[in-house]
């Protein structure tokens, strides 16, 4: 029986069964990759309507923007009495103006007195009534603060034995805090990035800690007591009366309004969104629905959909998305409108549609988050949504508070609306970027788990852990076919990529399903099959007719992970949440067809990614080869205009027809002892998967450039993360080995002892071609620290099996004595500068000077802006080269490394003497498996100790047979520089000649005037030999006036040196001074808050906060 005919016979239950099946046939896989790019690239059809800006957010002016008061700490200092610890809670008495900064997860409840959230929400006692707060350092931590009781109705205090203390005079509010566990506190063990999420995690974070503060770290959430990075706002200082007066006009009668929130990216829109729909829920006791529009950073909406949510309590920090609070969701696919608009406007308008037909007429408000984008096509998507249904409010979030400015009535005259509202923007900035965020998103909506008890999210368990479930898809046409009907793309037609890629653009993708009424689906045209074995794909205009996101024959059913394709047995190997698997499960057996949709879909990299795969995967065995990782091989396939993986089990002339997509486990196990192995199997080969997803082969450099000529080669996948947007160093544990290396700011500092930073994978390519880029500087003078010979930094690449890399192993700059490779060294022994040495690890590697292969002298010391150090190689171009900020330092073709070599393991180590002030900041490590052109071009010599680097080679080959580059570029410094000194060469050479002419003459009227004086008749021998002397005198003053000349001419040869040098010295100094503008912006921004925080101490009276303008 086929595996096509035995699907038909399975019944929907088994279809998504994820037992394995007794088959003791040999099943051979083909791996595809996920058909992402970097998540800042847009892919926009030419075909769909285009924005007419160039730029879907413009932030207003930062001087414009308000910088909330922010709160660092807790004003609460806990003692014996105002302070009781139990098993699972907290009570604590707060008294007048003091106030609490919660982190973590907990359930307040407040037994006597009343208190206030952030300032703004009001809650009085009421033991039956618990303030849930989930509250992590992404968002600003809500704070509890004391206040007077409003109105004593429905006021219940609770007291009892344990805080009949704290009912005296001295406390106003009395507040019970209880543990809250929901399983994502867990988040940090499965994805290191997110580790600190919650407040402090690790065990060095604990050595830090106050006694106060270790006694939080056995309950799920912590008060904050000192500042630890983490913010809360006082919201009441800017929004205050302007929200108190918003709820009273939108809830002065009982008929539904809407409330329209806009304003730029950053502007405060989602906190707006979030406090206006708290007040709204005390004020009316009432749900809130609540429309999240905003695809690019959803908190309400699951990962790449647009959702009407509807909201039960009051949301404090951060939402947990809850699939059953979902009135209405369809899937967009994208992270920005701009990606594809007209489906966006679309499923936007649907979504109001839902709002008036299911939950207006019940009295409920809508508030309505909008994407940060209001300006060109930005504003025209903004009032398609308008015209749909006309906002009762329209809150515009801006620096400016006048309604008549340029920028607010331009707005305001666009977007349709009855009454709008001004708000004053704020300004909060994040610890996680927008993409970190949608990870996290996504993470909550695979692991979350459903059951008779209620719901948790599994962060303890990997996914990888359990087999995935199957899915059959459909390949001809039959109506009885019960499983996946048909797949759809939004970013690309089918036809236009082949049939045979069909696998590659689905495989390790997130992907969303619509499950359509049987009659509504037979009324469409029938799709096609564009290749045998492959699902049945339906074109961009077909799924546009038959997905009406309003018709009731059409049910979004939620996303799915897709883990591999078997092409044998004609399914898809999926992961799905336990609610969407119920519902489709459910629904299919009613007789529902079943659509599969895909836009952008990149798998969270946690979900495929450990760090002891990546160890595994950089092993090599005895003889030098590479450890087998199974399903994983390296080609280039580019599919849809993206470069792709094709990593295949056999080569081509080898593969069988029977094949499958996979990244994880294979699905047909025998056996107990099969199903274990088969599983640690899927680990390994899964997790690796990254390694080959990021290692596809790249075109050469000469067709890297663009057609402005410059380079769009990107740092492969090796390269060491921005560090601007990591949070500790440890946040480097899963792909780098670190030692005394601390982080701040965008860098790695070493101020003391030996320090090291080893990739834990290595040099991909090491054997043929690379380039690697160090950015470093050092904050040392010469003054004080030069005097230090055992200070320096060291750049390695060498070979992991003869070089013993360990936390011991320092003697040499932090690095191994004993090395295989190449160690490229910054210090001040011998002279200052860079060192180039190579050892075969037999012996311990001297590194006086005299031992060095070459070497750069140039002060880094007294240097206050960054030195980039590149190293490349290439056997085919037959060089080993040495940059310094973009100036050649040593190159030769006499270095060769084995074709059969291990790839090199590389690092940077470094050493500080404990006298010594100077510190190291590693600022940036990239490396390719190419050479840049920045590798090929050298902008200029270090020559002369005149630029900031001299140029000396301790090896010299009389041949030069290596390719040279098919361009060579003159930089604008070295034009500058010819062009000035063929100017004082010309100047030079003028005045030369002249006085050279003028002495000459001088000269030949004195030899011919003594000439006279020898010829005249009668003249006695004294006088003839006086003129031979003074012939003789004029001789040597012809000599010394010629050397004296001589010597002019090479003083003033040396300072037009000097003058050029200087020029070239101040030139590339402003370039990198450019270099380090990136670093010092987030000091400057830092600066900017605390200076606008000044100057907002006396915030303007509420009168005049909010404009109101009746239209």
């Amino acid at each position: 029986m086929s595996a096509f005919a035995a699907f038909r016979q399975k019944s929907v239950t088994e279809l998504f069964s994820n037992e394995e099946e007794d088959d003791d046939e040999e099943i051979k896989y083909e791996i595809g990759s996920s058909d992402e790019e970097l998540e800042d690239k847009q892919i926009i059809d030419s075909e769909r309507t285009r924005p007419t800006s160039a730029t879907p957010t413009i932030p207003p002016p930062a001087t414009r923007l308000v910088l909330v008061p922010e709160v660092s700490e807790s004003r609460f200092i806990p003692d014996d009495d105002n302070f009781l610890v139990f098993e699972d809670h907290i009570v604590v008495g707060l008294k007048t103006n003091e106030y609490l900064l919660v982190s973590g997860q907990c359930k307040v409840t407040v037994q006597r007195g009343a208190v206030k959230l952030n300032e703004v929400e009001y809650h009085h006692a009421d033991p039956e009534r618990s303030i849930t707060i989930v509250a992590s350092s992404s968002q600003s931590l809500p704070m509890i603060s004391s206040t007077q009781i409003l109105d004593r109705d429905g006021v219940r205090d609770t007291i009892n034995d344990h805080n009949k203390h704290l009912f005296s005079s001295d406390y106003k509010s009395v507040i019970m805090i209880t543990n809250h566990s929901t399983g994502v506190e867990d988040i940090g063990s499965y994805w290191r990035p997110f580790k600190r999420f919650f407040g402090f995690g690790g065990d060095s974070d604990v050595e830090s800690l106050g006694e106060m503060e270790r006694l939080f770290q056995s309950y799920t959430f912590e008060i904050v007591l000192r500042n630890n990075g983490s913010l809360g706002m006082n919201l009441d200082a800017v929004w205050g009366t302007d929200i108190k007066s918003l709820c009273e006009n939108i809830t002065e009668d009982l008929a539904s309004s809407v409330t329209m929130i806009i304003g730029n990216k950053n502007s405060g829109k989602s906190t707006l969104s979030k406090t206006l729909t708290n007040a709204l829920l005390l004020k009316q006791r009432l749900p809130v629905a609540y429309l999240d529009l905003d695809p690019g950073q959803s908190e309400f909406s699951a990962p790449f959909t647009l959702s009407l949510t509807l909201i039960h309590e009051p949301v404090y920090g951060m939402y947990l998305f809850n699939p059953h609070q979902v009135v209405s969701s369809h899937y967009y696919g994208f992270t920005t409108p701009q990606q594809h608009p007209d489906l966006y406007i679309a499923i936007a308008k649907s979504l109001l549609h839902s709002f008036m037909n299911k939950l207006k007429s019940q009295g409920i408000n809508l508030v309505i988050n909008t994407p940060g984008w209001i300006k060109g096509f930005g504003m025209d998507i903004l009032n398609n949504i308008s015209n749909e249904l006309e906002p009762d409010h329209l809150i515009l979030l801006s620096g400016s508070l006048d309604p008549g400015s340029p920028e607010n009535a331009e707005i305001l005259s666009t977007i349709i609306h009855k009454k709008a509202h001004i708000f004053q923007g704020i300004y909060h900035q994040s610890k996680y970027s927008p993409s970190q965020l949608r990870t996290w998103n996504k993470l909550l909506y695979f692991h979350r788990q459903d059951s008779a008890s209620g719901s948790h999210f599994d962060f303890k368990t990997h996914i990888l852990d359990k087999p995935p479930l199957r899915l059959p898809y459909q390949v001809e046409e039959d109506p009885s076919f019960c499983g996946l009907n048909a797949v759809s793309f939004l970013n690309v037609e089918p036809s236009e990529v082949g049939g045979e890629n069909i696998a590659l653009l689905l495989d390790a993708s997130i992907v969303g399903f619509y499950l359509i009424d049987y009659e509504y689906y037979s009324s469409f045209p029938a799709v096609q099959s564009i290749s045998p074995d492959q699902p049945l794909t339906m074109g961009s205009a077909l799924y546009s007719d038959m997905i009406d996101f309003r018709a009731s024959e059409v049910v979004f059913a939620g996303l799915g992970m897709i883990h591999s394709i078997d092409s044998t047995r004609h399914c898809f190997n999926v992961y799905l949440p336990s609610s969407v698997k119920n519902n489709l499960e459910v629904q299919m057996s009613n007789g529902m067809k079943l659509v599969m949709v895909k836009g952008e879909g990149d798998i969270p990299p946690a979900e495929f990614l450990k760090p002891e795969l990546l160890k595994s995967a950089s092993k090599k065995t005895a003889n030098g080869s590479s450890v087998p990782l199974p399903y994983i091989s390296f080609e280039s396939n580019k599919v849809a205009g993206v470069w792709k993986m094709r990593r295949n089990v056999m080569r081509r002339s080898q593969r069988r027809t029977e094949s499958m997509v996979h990244w994880g486990a294979p699905d047909k196990i025998s056996s107990l002892t099969e199903q274990q192995d088969a599983m640690k199997s899927m680990k390994l080969s899964a997790l690796t998967a990254i390694v080959a997803l990021a290692s596809a082969i790249i075109p050469d450099v000469e067709q890297l450039r663009n057609i402005k000529g410059e380079s769009t080669l990107e740092p492969g996948h090796q390269s060491l993360p921005d560090l601007l947007q990591i949070n500790d160093v440890h946040d480097l544990d899963l792909t780098w080995q670190t030692t005394n290396l601390r982080y701040d700011t965008g860098r790695l500092i070493l101020d003391q002892g030996s320090g090291s930073l080893w990739s834990i994978a290595q040099l991909a390519n090491s054997v043929d071609e690379w380039t690697a880029e160090l950015t470093f500087r050092s904050t040392g003078q010469a003054s004080q620290d030069a005097q230090f010979h055992d200070n320096g930094l060291a750049f390695w690449f060498v070979d992991p099996e003869n070089t013993p890399i360990s936390s011991s192993a320092t003697e040499n700059y932090g690095g191994p004595a004993y090395f295989d490779g190449f160690q490229i060294v910054m210090n001040n022994r011998d002279a200052a500068g860079l060192k180039i040495f190579m050892n075969d690890g037999s012996t311990a590697r001297q590194t006086s000077l005299s031992d060095s292969v070459g070497n750069c002298v140039f002060n880094y010391l007294d240097s206050n802006i960054p030195f980039t150090v590149r190293v490349s190689y290439s056997r085919q171009r037959k060089w080993f080269k040495v940059q310094v900020d973009n100036n050649l330092c040593f190159k030769t073709d006499s270095i060769t490394i084995p074709a059969s070599a291990n790839d090199l393991k590389f690092g940077v180590t470094g050493n500080i003497n404990s006298q010594s002030s100077e510190t190291f900041e590693i600022l940036k490590l990239s490396v390719w498996s190419t050479l840049t052109e920045d590798a090929i071009d050298d902008h200029g010599l270090m020559a002369d100790g005149q630029l900031k680097v001299q140029y000396k080679t301790m090896v010299v080959d009389d041949k030069d047979d290596h390719v040279p580059p098919a361009q060579i570029r003159q930089s604008l410094m070295e034009r500058t520089r010819l062009h000035q000194q063929q100017m004082m060469d010309q100047r030079s050479s003028q005045s030369q000649e002249a006085l050279l002419q003028d002495i000459v003459a001088r000269l030949e009227a004195i030899e011919k005037s003594i000439s006279n004086l020898g010829n005249i008749p009668n003249t006695n021998d004294h006088e003839n030999s006086a003129a031979s002397k003074l012939q003789g005198n004029l001789e040597t003053f012809q000599t010394t006036i010629t050397n004296q000349f001589s010597n002019m001419v090479d003083a003033l040869s040396s300072l037009n040196q000097k003058v050029i040098g200087e020029v070239r010295e101040h030139q590339h100094g402003m370039d990198e001074i450019s270099k380090k503008v990136d670093l010092l912006m987030a000091n400057h921004k830092e600066i900017t808050y605390q200076y606008n925080e000044q100057q907002q101490l006396h915030p303007p009276s509420s009168e005049l906060t909010t404009t109101i303008i009746e239209t």
